[in-house]
């Protein structure tokens, strides 16, 4: 199952530090982590529907060297925006005229409101179930479409699967349990 383990403002030079495991739906094709030609966007994607689980806003351009005798180099900028979607598992199935979950993600690394304000907007019955949780460099903001509203992130250790946020399932107690051991002494 899926699961995201994320570290919000626990470290001074690591504001975000975000591990993620996607293994359901391996049977999809997909492409590896890469710079997207067509958006300004650093992920993998989703080749059936073109969405990913997550990614950072990332936009190429050209940067020249300072004694212009040799050829622009291409130089990537990035404005502080990430997002992961995990699917929600609740046995319902998803239906044919549900958008893709992967779109959140890429529509939020695309747009320029806040998070808050993005998870807000969501047409939430429009999806299959879903934890999305998006961020910029200032908020944090987890949101479902199976009755948990938009909330902020506070600072600390955030583990989240395939159910409610505050859900404890195994696997979360156990990474939950193997971060802190790790980073939070």
């Amino acid at each position: 199952m899926c699961i995201v383990a994320i570290a919000w403002q626990l470290f001074d030079e690591l504001p975000l530090v975000l591990l993620s495991n996607r293994d359901e739906f391996l049977q999809r094709p997909t492409e590896l982590l890469h710079q997207w030609e067509d958006k300004p966007v650093f992920a993998g994607r989703d080749v059936q529907s073109g969405g990913t689980w997550l990614g950072i806003h990332q936009q190429p351009h050209q940067a020249n060297h300072q004694d212009g005798h040799q050829a622009p180099q291409e130089c990537y900028q990035q404005n502080g925006r990430w997002a992961a979607v995990l699917n929600f598992r609740d046995g319902v199935q998803a239906s044919s005229d549900e958008r893709s979950r992967g779109a959140l993600v890429t529509d939020f690394l695309t747009s320029d409101i806040s998070p808050m304000e993005f998870a807000r907007q969501i047409s939430l019955q429009n999806y299959a179930g879903f934890n999305l949780i998006i961020g910029d460099s200032k908020q944090a903001v987890i949101v479902n479409n199976r009755g948990h509203a938009p909330m902020p992130l506070y600072a600390g250790l955030h583990v989240i699967s395939n159910g409610q946020p505050e859900d404890s399932w195994f696997k979360t107690e156990k990474l939950r349990g193997s971060c802190a051991k790790k980073y939070c002494h």
